[in-house]
């Protein structure tokens, strides 16, 4: 297990597990001190820990994940555990139309939902 702090300041703690390389921080050996990660370098809007990985959202809407990969669920298109953020690079989202009576959640924001 790792822990992802975000201080008033908005510095970033790890600390934890990072066998994966869940803490982001270039290694993979465990922290039982809090470590920074560089703020200004991964500016971010939102952060979110899975058991083994990391995923920050940045202010620009970019992505980057880190941790564990084994079953893919960093997203990169492979199986390689990851130690320092990697950009997500997302596919643009295609035109498609919606049906009747569906919510087309693209053109719909609400803060906080998920659709």
């Amino acid at each position: 297990m790792h822990t992802v702090m975000v201080k008033k300041n908005n510095d970033v703690l790890v600390f934890g597990a990072n066998y994966y390389g869940q803490l982001g921080l270039g290694h993979n050996n465990d922290q039982n001190n809090p470590q920074n990660i560089d703020a200004e370098k991964y500016p971010y809007a939102k952060i979110a820990c899975g058991i083994r990985h990391t995923v920050i959202l940045q202010d620009n809407n970019d992505v980057l994940v880190f941790g564990a990969n084994y079953y893919g669920q960093l997203g990169l298109g492979h199986n390689h555990n990851q130690n320092k953020p990697v950009s997500l690079r997302l596919k643009p989202r295609p035109n498609l139309p919606t049906g009747q009576g569906n919510i087309d959640a693209r053109n719909s924001y609400t803060p906080n939902r998920l659709w």
